[in-house]
């Protein structure tokens, strides 16, 4: 089993604000950490439920993506058991 953690920020399509998140990937693959950043670089305002729905698409494996907004916690977990 290998597990990826990754924190990076992404903007809240709703009010701008920079969101930081941290995603955990863990996994039979092996995923190329240049690649778990690359994908996490969001061009575009994301909400965290459709974040956490790419980022499962491409990766796979069981995944939670935690984020804090503001003074709110989410966390999303998809994937294996989710």
């Amino acid at each position: 089993m290998n597990i990826y953690s990754h924190r990076f920020w992404a903007q809240c399509p709703n009010d701008k604000a920079q969101i930081s998140y941290l995603l955990r990937i863990e996994t039979g693959d092996v995923i190329m950490a240049e690649r778990i950043e690359q994908e996490c670089r969001f061009r575009e305002p994301i909400f965290h439920e459709e974040a956490a729905d790419r980022l499962l698409e491409i990766f796979g494996g069981a995944q939670t993506l935690s984020a804090t907004h503001g003074q709110v916690d989410i966390v999303t977990k998809r994937g294996i058991n989710a």
